[in-house]
């Protein structure tokens, strides 16, 4: 700038937005990953700080034999994706040269060991740096008249800064721990603590007092489920026959010895119980029957087992943010598995420089945080989103779930068949959607597609036939191909 003497003076500097990013697993890597890429020497910079509250990233895939209750997964999970379709847009799974040397070694269904590996190698190639053992307890709006965001839109709409309150614990001997307590004040908040946490506990007549209250039965939920062979010989009821319920029962009869097991999957609509092997799938789980212990199943199902050991809730979790509460000055509801008030299943509706990462399913995870990501660097550098009445609008009816017709508010983050348009919004959102991200999304959802149509039609609980199938992707000439399959012998090519 040039003043009236002739002089040059510099412009003031635009301060560097403060990003926290709540959360090491595969979201909040993907988080960190957009916000520390660099277009070019003019690009704006920010200042990311990545909060973990375990020693190391991965968040549900870093897998624990001592610490099993603390994340759902277990010993012997393999992925229901494969993961030419799992991974990162900018970084994919090795690949053979052609699909003619695929081998035994070329498994598109990867074990969790595989898939932190996998993390692990994306943090080292990006160089992103983790805060671990650091946990955030509270999130506190702070006075936006006093502490404005550098990332507010105008002045007539200021968005407060966030106040983090973190708790660092530290091991001073083997056996100590010291905690400390500090409290960081950022212009944003990208919470990615992930939705697999809290179990979500269904309320079933009798069954409480028939199985959690006995000494010699059991009930717990799929989250502390690890070792097969704890039911061998024992009569168990598996309750959720989705993709946990179906991995679970079938690991417990083939792997551990199970003299018999019930599978009960609420979306089955007969009462006819169907028999394969040791497992026998059943309607919805009603009550059990104080008089005998005999468990009730839906639209009259024929038999009521009375000799069930131990009761496993495959029932799925609930969302929860426990550092956001009465005292942070946000409105946030999480009942009925459903987050709001929230624009675009993404951004807090009222205070946008708060985002929720990962919140929908039945979707391709990893490729979504990228997007999701990426959206948020761009509407937060130039500002965007539409106003505030207008998100408060769509927020309001954003109900049901965009892959249903008539879906429910606990589907209102179910995406399925929507995810592919969902992520081209938010490509739209990042300014990066052309030919190639549609390429890439083509590709994505044949692959889905044939991988879904493969794993539906088997018995739940069943053979997983479908896990023994080899895709072949050229992320060159965006196609893919089915190499081999138990199911589809032939090859398709997309």
């Amino acid at each position: 700038m040039t003043t009236n003497d002739g002089s040059t003076q510099k412009q003031p500097q635009a301060p560097t937005p403060r990003i926290a990013i709540i959360g090491g697993g595969a979201a909040g890597l993907a988080c960190a990953r957009a916000f520390g890429r660099r277009e070019d020497v003019a690009s704006s910079s920010w200042s990311t700080t990545v909060l973990e509250m375990d020693e190391g990233i991965g968040g549900v895939w870093n897998y624990r034999e001592q610490d099993t209750k603390r994340r759902p997964m277990y010993r012997g999970l393999r992925t229901n994706l494969p993961k030419e379709i799992m991974a990162y847009r900018e970084f994919p799974w090795p690949e053979p040269p052609a699909p003619d040397d695929c081998n035994n070694d070329s498994s598109s269904f990867l074990t969790h060991r595989q898939v932190q590996s996998y993390l692990q190698q994306y943090a080292e190639k990006f160089d992103i740096p983790v805060c671990f053992e650091c946990e955030v307890t509270q999130l506190t709006l702070l006075d936006g008249s006093q502490n404005p965001s550098c990332l507010s839109p105008s002045p007539k709409e200021i968005w407060p800064q966030i106040e983090l309150t973190i708790v660092e614990r530290t091991m001073t001997t083997t056996t100590t721990t010291k905690e400390t307590k500090r409290k960081e004040v950022f212009d944003a908040v990208m919470v990615a603590n992930g939705h697999y946490s809290s179990p979500r506990i269904p309320h079933i007549p009798g069954m409480r007092e028939h199985f959690a209250d006995h000494p010699q039965r059991r009930m717990f939920h799929s989250m502390e489920y690890d070792n097969p062979t704890e039911f061998r010989d024992q009569t168990v009821l598996c309750i959720g026959g989705r993709a946990s319920g179906s991995d679970i029962a079938r690991e417990i009869a083939r792997a551990g010895g199970a003299k018999k097991v019930y599978l009960s999957d609420s979306s089955r609509t007969t009462g006819e119980p169907r028999t394969l092997d040791q497992i026998t799938w059943v309607p919805r789980t009603i009550q059990v029957l104080p008089s005998n212990g005999a468990i009730e199943f839906d639209h009259n199902c024929p038999i009521q087992p009375n000799d069930v050991d131990t009761v496993i809730l495959c029932t799925g979790y609930d969302y929860s943010f426990p550092f956001i509460n009465a005292n942070s000055g946000l409105e946030l509801d999480c009942t009925d598995r459903c987050v709001r008030p929230l624009y675009e299943q993404l951004w807090h509706a009222r205070y946008p420089h708060i985002a929720f990462i990962g919140l929908p399913h039945s979707i391709l995870p990893f490729p979504l945080f990228e997007f999701q990501a990426e959206a948020c660097r761009t509407v937060w550098k130039k500002k965007t989103l539409p106003t505030l009445a207008q998100r408060l609008q769509v927020a309001a009816a954003a109900t049901g779930g965009e892959g249903k017709d008539d879906g429910r508010v606990e589907d209102t983050h179910y995406l399925g068949p929507a995810q592919w348009d969902y992520c081209r919004r938010m490509a739209r959102y990042a300014e990066i959607y052309d030919e190639t991200i549609e390429s890439y999304l083509r590709v994505n959802k044949e692959i889905w597609d044939l991988s879904s149509f493969e794993r539906k039609g088997e018995f739940p609980g069943g053979p997983d036939d479908y896990r023994q199938s080899v895709f072949y992707r050229d992320h060159e000439k965006h196609n893919c191909k089915l190499v081999s399959s138990l199911i589809q012998p032939q090859q398709t090519e997309g």
